[in-house]
């Protein structure tokens, strides 16, 4: 008498069933944990950029006399065009949807800051652009220009500024 010890098609089913169910119910869960991962690397990308552009205004102050960002002839130009809506100072959600950016790698001598390597953005139409709000002022009444940053993926949630 010959004994068949396997799974029946019926087992097999339940079980490709229950692993299928498994799978949907965990695929968001492990999206969100990669879309977080990405916020994360990004601000930390942002960071990293608005640091190198914090070294780029102290290196100018030591050199030049006069504080300035990449692309700034003087402390008073623009880059892109920075909308400060409340005229604060202070660089607002509302600021950042008004304004337009240029790419942070179009200043080739910027890019020296990074060993001329660029930082990607960890979206698949993420860029980093950035803009400054130029400066004003002279003596005692200088007002210091502002540095922006975004990630061209969503530039309302993934920006950084500085301001010295």
């Amino acid at each position: 008498m010959k004994n068949n010890r396997g799974n029946s098609l019926a087992e097999f089913a339940v079980t490709m069933a229950l692993m299928a169910t498994l799978a949907t119910t965990a695929a968001p869960a492990f999206s969100r944990i990669g879309e977080g991962a990405k916020a994360k690397q990004t601000k930390r990308n942002l960071e990293t950029i608005a640091g190198a552009a914090r070294t780029w205004y102290n290196r100018q102050v030591e050199v030049v006399g006069m504080g300035t960002f990449p692309s700034q002839a003087h402390r008073e130009d623009d880059v892109g065009d920075i909308i400060d809506t409340n005229d604060n100072r202070r660089i607002e959600k509302s600021d950042i949807e008004l304004s337009t950016f240029i790419p942070v790698w179009a200043d080739t001598v910027f890019l020296h800051q990074f060993d001329n390597d660029t930082i990607s953005s960890p979206y698949q139409n993420g860029k980093y652009h950035f803009g400054v709000l130029g400066g004003s002022g002279t003596g005692d009444n200088i007002v210091s220009p502002i540095f922006v940053v975004v990630d061209t993926e969503n530039a309302i949630d993934f920006n950084f500024y500085f301001k010295p």
